[in-house]
């Protein structure tokens, strides 16, 4: 199964993108997901996700649906997403579809993507 990494910058640090996010891949059921704020730029997040073509190309149409819209009830938001020509492995992020459910996070946050 292929792996794309990507970069999207914008209202995407504190405001529980990473937690929407992931949550998303979730329901979409990608084979895995990992995603992660960069030190550098507040404004910028990374994240990689493994999943047979037909589903990847579902999940990215329905997350660039979202470019520019509050993807959750803290504003978040993208502006801009590219893709990666170095591929983040997964287990390299700070999110993961394996470890979101063990982070304590704020429960004030509805979900729109």
């Amino acid at each position: 199964m292929p792996l794309k990494s990507f970069q999207c910058t914008g209202k995407v640090q504190g405001v529980m993108f990473r937690q929407t996010f992931i949550r998303c891949c979730k329901r979409h059921s990608l084979s895995a997901a990992g995603v992660s704020n960069s030190k550098a730029n507040k404004s910028v997040v990374t994240f990689t996700i493994k999943a047979d073509e037909s589903s990847l190309q579902k999940f990215l149409s329905h997350f660039k649906s979202f470019q520019g819209k509050a993807i959750n009830s803290w504003n978040g938001k993208f502006v801009e997403m590219k893709e990666l020509d170095k591929i983040i492995p997964i287990e390299k992020h700070q999110v993961t579809m394996e470890n979101v459910d063990k982070k304590k996070w704020n429960p004030n946050v509805q979900f729109f993507l």
